[in-house]
């Protein structure tokens, strides 16, 4: 699944809203992932929840995530990413000039994960 879409995204440049909700793609689908979504530059929505991602998924995609500053919408609720997730999630939104709606309900990321966000 993931690993297939990972594949067809680089003949994408133009895309600026991707959606990938509710698709099970889990901690490897988001590694794979991770390695081509910054060809795909010009990215303003990224919609990315309840797809299980965890820690391992987390880590990987949000070390690419800082390299956007045009995001408005992201929404990567419900994907158990836990504190340290939303710890590394942080890095990531600094460079987030522009971000409206941000969605990480069912994250699990507790009082110590809320803090590293605020």
């Amino acid at each position: 699944g993931a690993e297939k879409l990972a594949e067809a995204l680089p003949q994408c440049s133009h895309l600026e809203y991707l959606n990938l909700s509710n698709n099970k793609i889990g901690p490897s689908g988001a590694k794979s992932l991770a390695n081509v979504l910054p060809l795909c530059s010009n990215l303003t929505k990224f919609l990315f929840w309840n797809n299980a991602i965890e820690l391992d998924g987390a880590e990987k995609l949000f070390a690419v995530l800082h390299q956007y500053s045009n995001f408005e919408i992201v929404n990567l609720s419900d994907n158990n990413i836990g504190p340290f997730g939303a710890e590394k999630l942080t890095e990531a939104l600094t460079q987030y000039f522009d971000l409206r709606y941000l969605n990480l309900k069912g994250n699990n990321i507790g009082t110590s994960g809320a803090e590293k966000l605020a």
